[in-house]
């Protein structure tokens, strides 16, 4: 159960990450 949590924090931390690449590029 930790590990599935642990994962899906980082999948949302990357999505994140993605959308700021994302408004930064089209900027």
């Amino acid at each position: 159960m930790l590990n599935l949590q642990i994962l899906g924090n980082d999948s949302i931390i990357l999505r994140k990450k993605l959308k700021r690449q994302e408004l930064n590029t089209n900027s």
